[in-house]
């Protein structure tokens, strides 16, 4: 599959979307509207496991159940998370207003937010913002609503992909936010995915949790979950054709092109991690069980030791040894095989005589892979992070001062 880095939410055939500032930040777009244009819209969504859950979170979990809807609001700047019934009032209001000014029922507007846990929105510049956003709609402002959706990020995460089903052309659009506050296990940050192609409901749901799995949950910056993490996916069928069905040649084709686009969007992710100067893949096979691989691949992408040496250019391997000796899974440590960006450091758990100019000269590339095998099984797993540096501590430090 091929991925446009021109695409966007609005790159399939049937939204519209706008980003505007209203004043919620203090200065760059701050609000965010995807628009379906055909009613019927399927949509799913999947959220944080976090127990304090945003406002608009639990207000966008429960009408999801429903499976239809046509438009979402998401504000950053403000999280709406942790603020009490003012602020599930908010949320609901918020809500109420996008579904009169586009002629909708108040059961099909969904809302997300990202920004500061623990402050009010200020909703009067809410609402004006939700005036000015509805008359903004348009199917060339993807990018605009993309924009919108940023806090910390340094640059926005567009996309989109097209393939075939049926002699049909179907896309894919994406868009998704997150550099820090990120460890996700059921959803993700924001991420926000739209097709042209007839899905219902409960397969649409069953595409996204099966794309997100290798990609959005195998995700970590800083091993932080938010309250605001969520992932949505809408289907409007502009693309024509019969609804796709379950287990069909289509229906696989369609997870397989989602879930590539959202590896894509993870990785873009990854590399805009909060002061990130690479993006580190970590890769473990031969587990006895998915969860040992997933187990120890989290445990060198979130391992503190581990990424600073990414960052300092350090060949220090023996931190990734320790980092999955500690994770609480079993295995022979005699059995172990490491490389890092294709070089081989280690083999039966201890070191083979490597070049180490070349190990360090490779860890000055933007991109590096650590490869790990643990044993004779037959699990693997694929975990996306980055590097910690001065500039993540500087962020977080003064993100709220």
């Amino acid at each position: 599959m091929k991925i446009n880095p021109a695409g966007s939410i609005t790159t399939p055939r049937g939204y519209k979307a706008a980003g505007v500032y209203c004043g919620i930040k203090e200065k760059g777009k701050d609000l965010a509207l995807l628009f379906s244009d055909m009613p019927g819209t399927a949509v799913a969504g999947l959220f944080t496991t976090n127990v304090f859950k945003a406002a608009p979170v639990i207000l966008s979990r429960k009408r999801v159940h429903r499976g239809y809807a046509r438009a979402l609001l998401i504000n950053s700047g403000n999280a709406n998370a942790c603020t009490g019934a003012e602020g599930a009032k908010d949320a609901e209001e918020m809500a109420l207003r996008v579904a009169k000014r586009l002629g909708l029922s108040a059961e099909e507007v969904l809302l997300a937010s990202t920004g500061i846990i623990g402050e009010k929105l200020p909703m009067n510049k809410v609402y004006t913002g939700i005036e000015q956003i509805c008359e903004a709609l348009s199917s060339d402002c993807g990018h605009d609503a993309a924009e919108a959706i940023m806090t910390t990020d340094t640059f926005r995460k567009s996309m989109s992909t097209c393939f075939e089903i049926d002699g049909r052309n179907v896309t894919i659009g994406a868009m998704a936010k997150g550099s820090g506050m990120i460890n996700p296990k059921m959803a993700t940050l924001i991420a926000v995915f739209t097709t042209d192609m007839a899905v219902e409901p409960e397969p649409l749901k069953e595409a996204l949790s099966a794309a997100v799995q290798p990609s959005l949950n195998a995700l970590t910056i800083d091993g932080e979950m938010s309250t605001n993490d969520c992932v949505f996916i809408f289907a409007n069928g502009a693309a024509g054709g019969d609804f796709v069905k379950r287990n069909s040649h289509g229906f696989d084709g369609f997870v397989a092109a989602l879930s590539g686009l959202a590896v894509e969007v993870s990785k873009s992710l990854a590399a805009d991690g909060e002061g990130a100067t690479k993006m580190i893949t970590v890769t473990v096979e031969g587990a006895a069980s998915q969860e040992d691989a997933d187990k120890a691949a989290r445990a060198v992408a979130n391992s503190l030791l581990v990424k600073t040496a990414m960052y300092g250019k350090d060949p220090n391997w023996g931190r990734i040894f320790s980092a999955i000796g500690a994770c609480g899974i079993g295995f022979d440590p005699g059995d172990v095989f490491l490389a890092i960006s294709g070089q081989t450091i280690a083999c039966n758990g201890a070191p083979v005589n490597f070049d180490l100019q070349k190990l360090s000269h490779s860890l000055e590339s933007r991109d590096i892979a650590i490869r790990l095998k643990i044993g004779g099984g037959i699990h693997s797993a694929t975990i996306y992070t980055c590097d910690l540096t001065h500039e993540y501590i500087s962020i977080n430090a003064e993100y709220h001062t």
